[in-house]
């Protein structure tokens, strides 16, 4: 997108300011506390009509000359030149989805074919096979790359854990935490832990995970959830990635394949 935009951002204003308390980036930042309420139950609940709910409570945006929505082609109801950031589709990886909804996206695609921005490797078929996608790489800043070059990768001795924003496999991963500090057998000098899952009594070798660069260079291995957020974050550090998820979520199941079967064997490719 060209500079000289002033970008306007819809959506929860809890979840922007957990955001923000890792990317400083985003305080000056318009946040519109808008939530879509779009979970796994309500795409199943979706009238025959297949338009959701959140389409009628969306606050005006004819005065945007830009829209970027997340991967919901709904979007394209209200405007239809909006770009869609998607590596899938809720449509093509949730079981016993409303019929009706699933017919509205494809129908969409179909009519108004929208630039579709989604990472090179982890896009899924559905979203590769459109004919406005186009596929970008990892991000990181050019200053954060140049450090990487200097940075001796035989130091490195820390392990990151983390399951992202959401709750989904939370449970696991407190199980897992819980069996580190248990055994107290580790081959890392320092277990940086998301904040949501540090425990209230932990040993000194335990710390908050920051997500700076500085965090990121320390680490020798990252056992996470594979969402493209933290993965965008540890692919550039050329690092072990172990994937840990729930059951039956297709976008995991990918994102870990990729990394399992190429990303760990080619770190190079992966690098911006």
């Amino acid at each position: 997108m060209p500079k000289g935009y002033t970008p306007t951002i819809f959506a929860p204003k809890n979840s922007i300011a957990k955001i923000r308390n890792v990317t400083p980036i985003l305080e000056n930042i318009e946040n519109i506390n808008f939530e879509t309420r779009m979970t796994i139950k309500s795409l199943k609940d979706i009238s025959s009509s297949g338009v959701p709910d959140w389409v009628n409570r969306l606050p005006p945006i004819e005065k945007y000359d830009k829209i970027i929505c997340d991967n919901l082609p709904e979007i394209l109801l209200i405007r239809n030149d909006a770009i869609i950031s998607a590596q899938f589709f809720w449509h093509d990886i949730i079981p016993n989805i409303s019929e009706s909804y699933g017919l509205l996206c494809d129908r969409l695609l179909s009519e108004y074919k929208p630039e579709i921005i989604g990472c090179q490797y982890f896009s899924m078929p559905k979203v590769r096979c459109q004919p406005g996608f186009r596929p970008v790489k990892p991000y990181l800043k050019d200053k954060d790359m140049e450090a990487l070059k200097r940075i001796d990768k035989e130091k490195r001795d820390s392990l990151l854990i983390t399951c992202g924003t959401t709750d989904a496999a939370r449970d696991r991963y407190h199980k897992i935490i819980s069996e580190i500090i248990k055994t107290g057998n580790i081959a890392y000098r320092e277990v940086y832990v998301d904040s949501e899952l540090m425990p209230i009594m932990h040993p000194k070798w335990m710390k908050k995970a920051t997500y700076s660069f500085e965090m990121f260079s320390r680490l020798k291995a990252c056992i996470c959830r594979p969402g493209l957020g933290i993965l965008n974050d540890v692919l550039p550090h050329q690092i072990d990635i172990r994937c840990i998820y729930e059951k039956g979520n297709k976008e995991m199941q990918y994102n870990a394949g990729v990394v399992e079967s190429i990303v760990n064997k080619d770190f190079e490719g992966f690098c911006p």
